[in-house]
């Protein structure tokens, strides 16, 4: 998934924002930054829940290894053993109810569930990516006839200049001395014309939808920030099962050791 473009500033704009002085340009491609900061995150956390989803299936998959619900009831009684304060016994319980109410209101039991939800995600971000694809180059484009309607107004005088100058001579004279400008001015009036093939430049039109999509970009977003905040709550689910899983793996080789076959083995390999 590629991220999200920002627009080119300039050395005017560059200038001023050093200053300290807001320019649209450098709001947008502040937005943009801070768009592609959160897609990263959601990107860096799917990747990494998808590969820790097949280990611990291929874990869970062995002869009597716990579920994903045994894992997380292990991991909360072992915070409850380990918590001395009433406080530490009351954080632990509401830290415990909040992590299964999350989980059975959202349908994940095993980690078939939790790899759904992930995908879901994934799924979701890949759609929202290229809503804001869309919104951001269409943005892009109403940015660009701003500037060609811009430079329609301020370059038509000497377009004007050019009409009124009817012998050839003259004419390519001031064409020659005017060539930048007119190149600009041409370039500017095929965008609007592209953009306005009746010829009537309407840019409040322009203007309202920009907001439209500004507000747009707002929700959509929004709707990101929530797919990476229920990203970091299975995290969290999967970073109690990890600890789970270890404290169990520990216990289960203490067990071992403890067995009066492994003592045995053990004393008749020191004699």
């Amino acid at each position: 998934m590629e991220l999200l473009p920002t627009v080119h500033e300039g050395a005017t704009v560059r200038a001023m924002e050093k200053k300290g002085i807001r320019t649209e340009k450098g709001e947008f491609n502040r937005w943009i930054r801070a768009t592609n900061a959160v897609i990263r995150d959601i990107k860096k956390k799917i990747a990494l829940l998808f590969d820790w989803i097949a280990e611990a299936k291929a874990e869970l998959a062995k002869p009597q290894a716990p579920n994903l619900v045994s894992l997380l009831n292990a991991y909360y009684t072992q915070r409850k053993a380990g918590a001395y304060s009433q406080k530490g016994k009351i954080s632990n319980l509401k830290e415990m109810n909040e992590t299964f109410n999350y989980l059975r209101a959202n349908g994940i039991y095993n980690l078939e569930d939790l790899e759904s939800r992930v995908n879901e995600h994934s799924s979701t971000t890949e759609s929202l990516k290229k809503t804001l694809d869309g919104q951001t180059a269409r943005m892009k484009e109403i940015k660009q006839l701003y500037d060609s309607s811009a430079a329609f107004q301020n370059l038509k005088p000497v377009y004007d200049g050019l009409q009124k100058i009817k012998f050839e001579k003259p004419r390519a004279k001031y064409k020659a001395e005017h060539e930048a400008e007119l190149i600009q001015f041409y370039a500017a009036r095929r965008k609007l014309t592209g953009e306005f093939p009746d010829g009537k430049v309407d840019m409040k039109k322009l203007s309202d939808e920009y907001d439209e999509l500004e507000q747009a970009h707002e929700t959509t977003y929004g709707e990101f920030k929530a797919v990476r905040d229920d990203l970091h709550r299975l995290w969290k689910v999967k970073s109690c099962v990890d600890t789970a899983a270890r404290f169990n793996e520990r216990t289960e080789e203490q067990k071992l050791q403890n067995r009066p076959q492994t003592r045995q083995k053990k004393e008749e390999l020191s004699r």
